[in-house]
């Protein structure tokens, strides 16, 4: 799930420092995005016309612009000729080597905030202008990629904060080297400073199709708790407080949005006249023994079969699910509360689920088998007699000494 959350809109310009010298001259940027009823509209067209060379001696932008939404530029969007107007003759030059006379004046004449950002254009010019400046530039990208994507303003306190948590990031080294990630940053300031637009932007990422008008007032108000509860700070410190950070924001979707993450358990209705083998829903999972194969089927569309077994402390599982005449079966497990731990589609080759488990502690599991159509299958429990010669977390990490190979083998899928 943390994959979802590297936000890929955000993290498309992300990489490492190897900044050019340029200006260090404080800029801010205008705002980058209409409010929430127009921000989702086309881009206009990138204009070709020339532009006079920006002057050296004109005084630079409002630092406020950034943040107040306020600047000249035509329909409140960006342009380069804005970035540029008032900066040194050196920042001049080094633009103009690094793009050659011609093509500045295209570029001057262009929008920042495009789908398009960043170029190698865009990460020449940013080397040119500096760190301060090329910070509030791409900040104002995105921005502006947030609300249109997501339809939802960010406000002006949210941009201030934006402003501030964004201090510290190297943004010309993650425009210049996109290729290395460095999402945990971007994450962390926009899950701390974004409001209700990261709440909007994680409903995009799901693939929910709703919008924050669509939520209930509890859906809503759960998603605001749980982003509150965040530690955004952590995302960046150390791995173990990232993974942390993780988890509360998937444990919290998963509460707050059942039906848009896959974990709506309720019952569904079954057709008339079908006689469905196993529950659809955790209450009434079939139970099973480990060891012991069961036999199932899916019998209608949105068909999905539950079972329960009780699990031994320490004990390590292998839960498959061979297909029958239903060709493309999954299996997900959760914990006794119906709280997601793992899922697996085709480990087990052929088009068949094989999941691992390690039971942190003793106690009921349940397993849900669904698959792409219907048909039937047999779902298999066994104490799996993988000999693992290493443990799968930390916390039973084998000891190794400085200058001593160590052998290992990864037994199985996961």
């Amino acid at each position: 799930m943390a994959a979802v959350f590297a936000l890929a809109l955000l993290a498309a310009a992300c990489g490492e420092d190897d900044a050019r010298t340029g200006s260090a001259a404080s800029l801010a940027t205008t705002s980058t995005a209409s409010p929430a009823t127009t921000s989702a509209t086309e881009p206009e067209p990138l204009t070709e016309e020339p532009v006079d060379a920006p002057s050296p001696t004109t005084a630079a932008p409002d630092p406020a612009a950034v943040v107040t939404g306020s600047g000249d530029s035509p329909s409140g969007r960006l342009r380069w000729s804005d970035v540029l107007d008032g900066w040194s003759a050196s920042a001049e030059s080094c633009i103009r080597e690094s793009l050659g006379e011609e093509d500045l004046e295209a570029v001057l004449a262009r929008q920042v905030t495009t789908d398009d950002f960043p170029t190698v254009e865009h990460a020449s010019i940013l080397g040119c202008i500096g760190p301060e400046p090329a910070r509030d530039v791409v900040l104002s990208w995105l921005v502006w990629s947030v609300e249109s994507e997501t339809g939802t303003a960010i406000s002006d306190e949210e941009r201030v904060c934006l402003r501030e948590s964004m201090t510290d990031l190297d943004v010309i080294g993650m425009v210049e080297s996109p290729e290395n990630d460095s999402s945990d940053a971007l994450v962390s300031v926009f899950g701390k400073c974004a409001g209700d637009a990261f709440i909007s932007l994680l409903l995009v990422l799901l693939d929910s199709g709703a919008d924050l008008e669509d939520l209930s007032d509890d859906e809503l108000d759960c998603l605001r708790e749980m982003q509150a509860g965040v530690d955004w700070d952590g995302l960046t410190e150390d791995p173990e407080a990232a993974t942390g950070a993780y988890l509360a924001l998937t444990v919290g979707l998963l509460e707050c949005l059942p039906e848009q993450t896959g974990l709506d358990t309720a019952p569904v209705e079954v057709p008339a006249g079908v006689d469905d083998d196993h529950a659809n829903s955790l209450e009434g999972a079939t139970a099973a023994s480990v060891g012991e194969p069961v036999e199932g089927s899916l019998d209608y569309d949105g068909d999905v079969d539950y079972f329960v077994f009780e699990a031994v402390e320490g004990e390590f599982y292998e839960i498959g699910v061979a297909p029958g005449t239903l060709e493309d079966p999954t299996v997900t497990l959760y914990d006794a509360d119906g709280w997601y731990l793992d899922y697996d589609d085709d480990s087990g080759g052929e088009l068949a689920p094989h999941l691992y488990w390690r039971a942190s502690s003793s106690g009921l599991l349940h397993v849900e088998v669904d698959g792409y159509g219907t048909g039937s299958y047999v779902l298999t429990f066994a104490v799996s007699d993988v000999d693992d010669d290493h443990a799968d977390s930390s916390a039973g990490a084998t000891v190794a000494a400085v200058g001593e190979p160590v052998v290992g083998v990864l037994e199985y899928d996961g």
